[in-house]
């Protein structure tokens, strides 16, 4: 998934400790904070004291009580990027970690600091004025073992078309892989 945002926004909850921010955000995203801890009840560390509402907590508050659900940060932070944005759908929606996976891991970030999973949600958060230097960076790839040419040419137009939407829109831009 892909989305353009808006970081500044964003960049404002970590740490505000803004209770009423909170309370409305709570309100406004119930239903998709539900739907998270609702998708990973299967986890024994989700509960009633450790689940979605909690780390969006955390992100207000500037804390990180819970890692060991640190994918549960990553998951709050994608509804936080398309709450703040939208959602972006590329021409042939293949933005795919076979080609993701070409860039480094240490380069994985978001705008506030959560902690990043060992396994996913893998995110990949770009400010507006490193749009162009990334792009070119992305499309740098030629080709990719175990990734055929036309697939590879795929996912190079649907990041393209991702970087070129963030651009005209001048927004954030944040990818999410799973």
């Amino acid at each position: 998934m892909s989305y353009l945002t808006d970081s500044s926004r964003i960049k404002k909850l970590y740490g505000s400790r803004d209770q009423a921010l909170l309370a409305s955000l709570l309100d406004e995203l119930s239903e998709v904070l539900d739907d998270l801890n609702d998708e990973f009840d299967f986890d024994e560390k989700i509960d009633d004291d450790n689940n979605s509402q909690a780390v969006l907590t955390d992100i207000i508050n500037g804390e990180i009580r819970f890692p060991k659900i640190a994918y549960m940060y990553g998951y709050v932070y994608e509804k936080l990027c398309e709450y703040y944005g939208r959602q972006i759908i590329p021409l042939h929606d293949e933005l795919s970690a076979n080609y993701y996976w070409e860039i480094p891991k240490q380069t994985y970030s978001a705008f506030v600091p959560i902690p990043f999973s060992s396994d996913f949600p893998e995110i990949y958060s770009i400010p507006t004025e490193r749009l162009a230097a990334e792009k070119s960076r992305f499309l740098a790839l030629t080709q990719k073992e175990g990734v055929d040419g036309e697939n590879l040419e795929m996912e190079k137009e649907d990041f393209a078309f991702s970087f070129d939407e963030a651009i005209k829109a001048n927004m954030d831009l944040v990818f999410f892989l799973y």
